[in-house]
């Protein structure tokens, strides 16, 4: 019996085999030692099988040699047999058996013990350990097992690579959802002589500290920015000891009920160390300017059970409402504005008791629609322009004068054919105003301001009438240049007109003459409007588009540039930005948006 288990020790196999559990990677390697010596005995197992094989251990350190084996023999069965089984149980012990660990290898370790700190930037996938096994290994096979007691490592196979004929580093991987804070725990290598690690060679144990910091929010930017309800808004912070990924963000409480408390989303990576997050606007906030606090908070899991940290967060939001229309569904459906449909809403106007007129695209063949929003809330279409006696191509530009007459300009597919102003009186009664082309304007002393060209590629001069139609008599009309390719005109209430071409911004006086030109750089302005405090508002683009998302509306700022007058609006359901392409303001604050591509109509009330 003892020949086969000395022949055993001195066979071990040598090979490396390291995994949590009975799983792992083997990795061919020999190892050649020192032959088993004194360390042998070096039993570190359960005590009673050192109790039970009192005053052996000396002898157990001749049974190498085959004159320990006659004079064990010598000393007659009973001590023969008493012998054997002693050996047999420390043999039991030292592979496993009866519960025990026995160690007929030593093991060092190193880092001894195991400690480290990292912040979730920095965490690595695995951390390496070192040991060295002092013993009697030949060639073959040898299998080294690590079990994790603090579960901080992962449940799977370790990287091994042997440095020397004795020494080996072990890669252990983390557990993937490690969470900052202290994780303590006891790792045990064990080496053993099979994969299942039934016959355990040696073992040693490895306690370890990790540290991992809590993200901190170290700044956040304040919310200045424009939502439609049910949409998003965009949250920027800079967060610090963190990765640029599982994590998440959550409004914890607000000033009022602009945010959609306890939603949960999570956070993107932009650059260093900010993140963004998409915060969703409540469904049933007011479509108004809301302002105040909310608490952010930066949590570890979806749930945000996890709160690493929290930051109070102010906010300047403008909040919209669809008025009329459906997101990103184009039609000419006409009822309840919350079934109506628009296929290309472009102008827009609104008159003194509150129905909002809307220049639309046809998608029937004809050439355009003129919609009504009445304040009952219901959208009809009161003018279908079908190159008849008003019209040869869709209707844009809308004015409505202080007696309620809604005009409306239009280019006949023939140029000069049916070019003209066209007014619409209450009662439905539509009649030729006057000449004119583009963009129609009034102003508070109920003048009508259009463009007049005398051919097709001509230089276009501002026109200024009476609400008979008689023309203005003091109107210089900028003269015999004119402006070429004029965009869009709108009177104030001191008789300034801004006239907008191009890059452009001219403001004239109540006679014509020119007072002032704002040139901006690379932009270019669609449509103008007059806010209720006499500055001109308007829609437009950059030539080279925007850095992210454009404004919905802008402004001129004192130091005559560019300035955002209504920031960026995301649709709800994913859509946007708005393509803003029209303005109109009403009394008591009230502002509209036609949004062309978003297919839709856009109200808020502006804080006065």
């Amino acid at each position: 019996m003892l020949r086969p288990l000395r022949s055993f020790f001195r066979q071990i196999d040598a090979r490396v085999f390291v995994s949590r559990g009975d799983s792992g990677i083997r990795i061919d390697k020999s190892l050649v030692a020192a032959p088993l010596g004194p360390t042998f005995g070096a039993y570190r197992g359960n005590p009673s099988h050192i109790d039970a094989c009192s005053g052996l251990t000396p002898s157990i350190h001749h049974m190498r040699n085959e004159s320990a084996f006659r004079k064990g023999r010598r000393r007659g069965i009973q001590g023969m047999l008493r012998t054997y089984l002693c050996l047999l149980a420390l043999t039991l012990a030292a592979c496993g058996g009866g519960g025990g660990s026995g160690s007929k290898l030593n093991i060092s370790l190193s880092p001894y013990p195991l400690e480290a700190s990292y912040t979730l930037a920095t965490l690595p996938s695995y951390i390496t350990a070192h040991a060295t096994v002092a013993g009697t290994v030949s060639s073959g096979t040898v299998y080294v097992v690590i079990t994790d007691s603090g579960k901080s490592f992962a449940a799977g196979p370790a990287y091994i690579s042997q440095e020397s004929e004795t020494t080996f580093a072990a890669d252990l991987p983390l557990a993937s959802n490690l969470q900052p804070g202290d994780h303590t725990g006891t790792l045990t290598v064990r080496v053993c002589s099979d994969s299942a690690c039934s016959s355990v060679l040696g073992s040693s144990l490895l306690p370890y500290h990790i540290s991992i910091a809590t993200p901190s929010i170290s700044s956040a930017t304040p919310i200045v920015a424009a939502a439609v309800r049910g949409g998003e808004l965009k949250v920027t912070a800079v967060i610090h000891d963190v990765a640029p990924h599982n994590l998440y963000a959550s409004i914890g409480s607000a000033s009022d009920d602009t945010f959609q408390t306890g939603s949960v989303v999570p956070l993107t990576y932009d650059i260093a160390d900010t993140f963004e997050a998409s915060v969703p606007v409540s469904a049933s906030v007011s479509a108004t300017a809301h302002q105040g606090s909310l608490t952010l908070r930066i949590c570890g899991d979806a749930d945000c059970q996890q709160i690493f940290d929290e930051a109070p967060l102010s906010y300047t939001v403008q909040v919209f409402a669809i008025l009329a229309g459906q997101p990103g569904i184009g039609g000419n459906a006409d009822g309840p504005v919350s079934a109506a449909t628009f296929l290309a809403p472009r102008g827009i106007a609104l008159d003194s008791v509150g129905n909002l007129y809307v220049a639309d695209a046809s998608q029937n063949g004809d050439s355009g629609l003129i919609r009504k929003v009445d304040p009952a809330g219901n959208v009809s279409t009161i003018l279908v322009s079908n190159g008849g006696a008003y019209g040869g191509v869709a209707p844009e530009a809308l004015a409505v004068d202080a007696a309620g007459n809604l005009l409306f300009s239009e280019l006949a597919s023939d140029y000069g054919n049916h070019n003209g102003i066209y007014r619409r009186a209450p009662d439905g009664t539509t009649t030729l105003f006057s000449e004119g082309v583009g963009d129609l304007a009034t102003d508070v002393d109920d003048h009508i301001y259009s463009f007049y060209e005398s051919c097709d590629g001509c230089n276009a001069t501002v026109t200024k009438m009476n609400s008979d139609g008689t023309y203005a008599p003091t109107w210089n009309a900028h003269g015999a240049l004119g402006f070429a390719n004029p965009n869009s005109i709108a009177g104030a209430a001191d008789g300034v007109v801004y006239v907008a071409v191009g890059t452009n911004l001219n403001k004239l006086d109540e006679q014509g003459e020119s007072l002032d030109s704002t040139y901006l750089s690379g932009f270019a302005i669609e449509q103008l409007a007059i806010a209720p405090d006499g500055a001109p508002v308007f829609t437009g683009y950059p030539w080279g588009g925007c850095h992210e998302e454009c404004p919905a509306a802008y402004g001129i700022s004192p130091d005559k540039t560019l300035a955002p007058f209504i920031p960026t609006i995301l649709l709800p359901s994913g859509l946007g930005p708005v393509h803003a392409y029209d303005l109109a303001f009403g009394s008591n604050g009230q502002f509209f948006i036609s949004d062309t591509d978003g297919k839709v109509i856009l109200q808020t009330t502006l804080a006065h």
